[in-house]
């Protein structure tokens, strides 16, 4: 099932039967002409909008569509996010310490197995007290317990763990080639275009699932698009979407609404983490909030654009004049790129979310339904496979 929600929303804009946001705040949007003051929406109003961008739906399926979702929210809110170290399930996983992955301030990840399934290679990533992560209250974990071993374009959960110091412990399918970024930086080229058409699909897939639970990555971004082998051919590549740590419940079962998120502080844009987010993101957070739905799509093609030309969208550290503007040159401006994907990206990272492609609409783009090529598996795989 597609992510109808984001026809959804904009069909109640549009007075289709409801305010379809929540409200109080404006929504903050980037207009094509002066940019930097940017401009805002009345949530408490229905203005008319592009009609062309999303065909409004039947009443019985919108109702059905609606019905799906509530009961995933409700799920995510209901079910106890993490069982204790002392669970009898705890003891069928074997974690090594001295295999580590990843080290961080808060959290290490480190290679991991469960006595059942050996053949499966897993990490599990250990969350230190100091993380200060509320096991039976953090939204990371009831989405991600909720997500679990649930679709192949999603790096599967397995098990989640907490112990009476404040410890909590995440076992996940490793994704042997890494993330993304990696990938690019161990290749130092741009992922051919044939191969982006493949892994496009695959975090498509993926959001779609999102979107039908309810829920918005807010974080997708090539560090957090990782690669994988097929589980049908393990010469092939697949993309999945992993890291779920600032990912927000979107739906509102109580008001029937969609949640807007408060805009972060504009001078919160140039930090290196802020520029794989969508330029209505960025805003007076008193006043103003953005569609989560709508910010996670520029964040998509942010994340492939920046795959096949290794260059941004947009550099907010530069402080352009005329952000949506400057976006549509940066995106003519690689020779690598064919006019379709050209013309994909253009929709997808409009600087004013009202004209950006919706959701819905994503995978009806010509480029978008030409054939990929074969996966190539990243720099060093044979050798990281030898490892496990």
């Amino acid at each position: 099932m597609p992510y109808l929600l984001a026809s959804w929303a904009q069909q109640l804009q549009q007075g289709g039967g409801g305010s379809g946001v929540s409200k109080g705040k404006t929504i903050r949007t980037i207009p094509h002409d002066n940019a930097n003051k940017g401009a805002t929406q009345d949530n408490n109003k229905n203005p008319e909008s592009d009609k062309s961008k999303s065909d409004k739906i039947e009443k019985s399926q919108l109702n059905s569509m609606i019905n799906i979702i509530r009961t995933q929210v409700d799920d995510i809110f209901r079910n106890p996010p993490c069982a204790s170290t002392e669970d009898e399930s705890f003891y069928r996983y074997t974690l090594s310490v001295e295999m580590v992955i990843f080290s961080g301030k808060f959290s290490n990840i480190y290679l991991a197995h469960h006595q059942d399934h050996p053949e499966f290679a897993l990490v599990g990533r250990v969350y230190e007290p100091t993380s200060k992560i509320e096991p039976s209250k953090s939204i990371y974990m009831k989405i991600l317990r909720h997500l679990g071993k649930r679709h192949c374009s999603i790096i599967n959960t397995w098990d989640i763990f907490f112990d009476s110091n404040g410890r909590v412990v995440i076992f996940q399918e490793f994704a042997i080639h890494g993330n993304m970024y990696e990938y690019i930086k161990q290749s130092n080229t741009a992922i051919p275009e044939v191969q982006v058409n493949e892994w496009v699909k695959n975090v498509y897939s993926g959001m779609s699932f999102l979107g039908d639970a309810g829920v918005c990555h807010r974080a997708i971004s090539p560090k957090h698009v990782l690669l994988t082998p097929s589980a049908e051919d393990a010469d092939k590549t697949v993309a999945k979407l992993g890291s779920f740590r600032d990912s927000v419940v979107y739906y509102d079962p109580k008001d029937n609404c969609v949640r807007m998120q408060p805009c972060r502080p504009l001078e919160k844009r140039s930090h290196p983490i802020s520029i794989f987010q969508a330029p209505e993101v960025f805003g007076d957070a008193s006043k103003e909030e953005f569609d989560p739905i709508s910010a996670d799509i520029w964040s998509y093609g942010a994340t492939f654009f920046f795959a096949t030309t290794r260059m941004l969208p947009i550099r907010y550290k530069s402080n352009p004049d005329d952000i949506s503007n400057t976006i549509q040159k940066n995106i003519e401006t690689p020779k690598m790129l064919s006019a379709g994907a050209k013309n994909w990206f253009n929709g997808l990272l409009r600087g004013d979310a009202s004209c950006r492609t919706t959701f819905d609409k994503i995978p009806t783009d010509p480029w978008y339904k030409s054939p990929g090529g074969t996966s190539n598996p990243p720099p060093n795989a044979k050798k990281a496979e030898k490892k496990v």
